[in-house]
């Protein structure tokens, strides 16, 4: 009976966190499409009004994402885990509603509101990682965050393809650029059902824990003085922004210079996202039966630095399907690497704050990123992003030897 419910809880997480990547990839397709064939929302915009708006509106939900993640996280500690998750799904329902009348009616202002809505609410990540964390062995616990981050993939590698085939009417007479949003409030309806009768509160604290302001400085200011731990953040952050720029920009690629429709932009994103996951899942236990984990990250940064720049130089969307293989593939690869070491430079103790400072550099990046992948494709050629995505991973290779190189004696005394 008890692993009966352990099942329910996972199924109903997992969709919990394939419903918040849906909100974040489901629009890019819709949106490349747009922007570069100068229809609905951005039809009345100059070329260059579009492509900044295109960034914007992607940066919306990773920021309103770190302040969401907070907030929720918080309240769920003393309010209970399951409401907050419940709550969470009914606005994050009402963004979907936004965003289908956004693009019914052509209004900018709604798909901002939308995004900003979305990207709040989906901050529940943290609460559905806290349900999976709470009252867990070490061993139970590691294997409830890999599903999360499984379903992180899962949903990133689905997401694109939903938006392009369901708002393609050339497939179904009735679908239209709404019907994605369509679809995903009804896979709300149906979690939401789920999370009523399947997920027990894990949290029992109703009463309102203040916060160590005197300890949380100390940590902050221990995290802040390591240069071990400075150096691999900066990695971190360097790596992430590669990432986030070639997701975030070829789409625009895409259609700019291949003419790709939404379907065949989400194809694309998806066939990124099943490389990625065979990363994560599957060639990192393999490899790490054979070498160690700085070999593998040293040679995955070398691939991915060959990859980016073979697509600079020919330029042809041949490159670029063949060389997304090896890409993507080491993205997960380094991601999974580069986490734990920034992870095993501190104690058991401090893993939820340094776990919540890498989603906010994640956060972060894909914001930064989101509003510079426009302008770059409109300023310049559009192959510029895979030079300068070469740069940051070169820079991100040059952060993360220096503490390698002093790893064997890297000791847990945060």
């Amino acid at each position: 009976m008890k692993n009966l419910q352990q099942i329910k809880h996972k199924i109903a997480i997992f969709i919990i966190i394939v419903i918040d990547t849906l909100g974040f990839g489901m629009i890019i397709p819709i949106l490349a499409s747009e922007v570069t064939q100068n229809m609905g929302i951005f039809s009345s915009m100059s070329v260059y009004t579009r492509h900044l708006s295109y960034g914007i509106i992607l940066a919306l939900v990773p920021i309103s994402f770190v302040i969401g993640a907070i907030i929720l996280g918080y309240f769920s500690d003393f309010l209970g885990r399951k409401r907050i998750l419940k709550i969470s799904m009914i606005f994050i329902f009402i963004s979907y509603l936004l965003y289908a009348l956004s693009f019914k009616i052509n209004s900018l202002t709604l798909l901002i509101i939308a995004r900003i809505l979305n990207g709040l609410m989906t901050g529940n990540q943290s609460v559905a990682q806290a349900i999976m964390a709470d009252n867990s062995s070490k061993k139970v616990k590691a294997k409830n965050i890999a599903i999360i981050a499984f379903a992180m993939t899962f949903g990133f590698t689905l997401s694109p393809l939903l938006g392009g085939v369901l708002s393609d009417n050339s497939y179904v007479s009735y679908f239209s650029l709404t019907t994605p949003f369509y679809f995903a409030m009804i896979l709300i309806l149906f979690n939401f059902i789920l999370i009523h009768f399947w997920i027990i509160e894990t949290n029992h604290n109703t009463t309102f824990i203040k916060i160590k302001k005197i300890t949380l400085k100390q940590d902050l200011r221990y995290l802040f003085t390591n240069y071990i731990m400075i150096f691999y953040l900066l990695s971190f952050f360097c790596f992430e922004l590669v990432w986030s720029l070639y997701y975030q920009s070829l789409p625009l690629i895409l259609s700019k210079v291949f003419h790709y429709n939404k379907v065949q932009i989400g194809l694309f994103s998806a066939y990124i996202g099943f490389y990625l996951s065979i990363g994560l899942l599957v060639l990192l236990r393999l490899l790490l039966r054979v070498l160690s984990l700085r070999y593998t990250l040293i040679i995955s940064f070398i691939i991915g630095c060959g990859s980016l720049m073979i697509c600079y130089y020919f330029k042809t969307i041949n490159y670029l399907w063949y060389f997304a293989i090896p890409f993507s593939i080491i993205v997960g690869l380094i991601y999974a690497i580069l986490i734990t070491f920034i992870s095993d430079c501190v104690t058991s103790q401090k893993q939820g704050l340094i776990m919540g400072i890498t989603d906010s550099i994640l956060a972060l990046a894909f914001a930064l990123t989101g509003i510079s992948s426009g302008i770059l494709v409109y300023y310049y050629q559009a192959f510029i992003i895979f030079k300068i995505a070469t740069g940051l991973l070169l820079l991100s290779l040059l952060f993360s030897c220096i503490p390698i190189i002093k790893y064997k004696n890297l000791h847990k005394n945060f």
